[in-house]
């Protein structure tokens, strides 16, 4: 008789059994990893195990243990997204603060120290492979609704500086009830 493949949703629940001290979690399709705040893959036995003994998970589930408080469970993780790190990203990219500076380890400490919520800071790619693209849209809806059908100006002066490094000068023109706004912008290319 062939061997058949167990479903997803025998497989998370032969998990949670086989790994009850991992702090894992399920909505009976997904598996979730309370530790590290984030979907286990789980099609394969090695996916989990793999998991288990990064250095990431174990650091998160010592630090864990220590506090008591969990986070309800409330939506699939695969679908949700932490607010600490979209509130991160967004201040980064306003701040005009490069993402690699997360590498910092610094910098990352300090993050990490005064969050107050006791999680590992995201990683600078996970910011702009995760949560950047929604920002920029969430930017560009923004200026299409303060902007509508109304005019706008834009003129870009080009100039090079002795170092023969070219320079950008954005001016926008954006009407706004009876006068007008000249907003000044400088970019290196």
């Amino acid at each position: 008789m062939p061997r058949t493949s167990a479903s997803n949703k025998q497989l998370v629940a032969k998990y949670l059994r086989e790994f009850p001290a991992e702090l894992f979690r399920s909505d009976g399709d997904i598996l979730y990893c309370t530790a590290c705040d984030k979907r286990v893959s789980c099609s394969q036995r090695s996916q989990v195990t793999q998991h288990i003994a990064t250095g990431l998970h174990i650091e998160n589930k010592n630090r864990k243990k220590e506090r008591t408080s969990y986070q309800a469970f409330l939506t699939s993780p695969s679908s949700s997204k932490s607010t600490l790190s979209t509130d991160l990203c967004r201040a980064l990219v306003r701040a005009d603060i490069p993402f690699h500076k997360l590498k910092n380890p610094h910098f990352k400490g300090f993050l990490e120290t005064y969050s107050y919520i006791g999680k590992k800071m995201p990683d600078e790619s996970a910011l702009r492979k995760n949560y950047l693209e929604d920002i920029y849209k969430d930017t560009l809806t923004k200026i299409r609704e303060h902007i509508k059908d109304g005019p706008i100006w834009v003129s870009i002066d080009e100039t090079t500086d002795v170092e023969d490094t070219v320079w950008n000068h954005p001016v926008h023109w954006l009407p706004v009830g009876n006068k007008s706004v000249l907003d000044w912008d400088q970019t290196n290319f």
